[in-house]
């Protein structure tokens, strides 16, 4: 089971929210992206940065369905890349 964090706005002020997403929703884009990635590479020997975008989508689609908005599912795209690009740049 997990739990994530989103600022709400409620008019007046800023409050944290805990939203609970189950262990299928959860795993469900990763699955559709292996699916996915598994067709393209396997089936038409293509590159798999399609299924990726398309596992993306996919965590991007039940993120707004649970409730998140789409600035926090930017923040988190934003964190993300942030906390990820030193080791990107180290080896490289």
């Amino acid at each position: 089971m997990n739990t994530y964090e989103q600022r709400l706005n409620d008019g007046k002020n800023l409050k944290k929210v805990k939203i609970h997403i189950p262990f299928f929703y959860s795993f469900l884009p990763m699955l559709v992206m292996i699916i996915a990635m598994a067709i393209a590479i396997i089936g038409f020997e293509a590159s798999p940065h399609v299924p990726l975008i398309i596992g993306a989508v996919v965590a991007g689609v039940i993120a707004m369905l649970h409730g998140y908005s789409w600035s926090a599912i930017e923040n988190g795209v934003y964190t993300g890349i942030r906390m990820a690009l030193p080791a990107i740049v180290l080896s490289s």
